[in-house]
């Protein structure tokens, strides 16, 4: 729980101060988790001190696998990319030239 506090907080220091400490004065339960973590203290620390995060990429990237899952009814790339693309909310227009769906946001 402290570790977490610590984490909400953005609390380097204090993090630091829980990864140094000896195994033996942490539970057992809890040995492969901090050991892991601290083997990762840089990416950890790195993590807590930055707000950039992935997680809008990833969002996107699992309705995208959603999509492909359930796309056996779509005729055609172009209807399965013109439903991901609405899913996002760009306004599609199509090209009069060419087969090609012309997206802005």
């Amino acid at each position: 729980q402290h570790f977490l506090q610590s984490v909400e907080l953005r609390d380097v220091d204090e993090i630091n101060k829980i990864l140094d400490k000896y195994l033996s004065d942490i539970p057992e339960c809890f040995h492969t988790s901090i050991s892991t973590l601290k083997n990762h203290r840089e990416y950890v620390i790195n993590a807590i001190e930055t707000t950039y995060s992935n997680a809008s990429v990833e969002g996107n990237n699992n309705i995208i696998k959603t999509f492909k899952k359930i796309s056996f009814g779509f005729r055609s790339f172009r209807n399965l990319r013109a439903r991901i693309l609405l899913r996002n909310r760009y306004k599609i227009c199509c090209s009069s030239s060419s087969n090609e769906l012309d997206t802005t946001a």
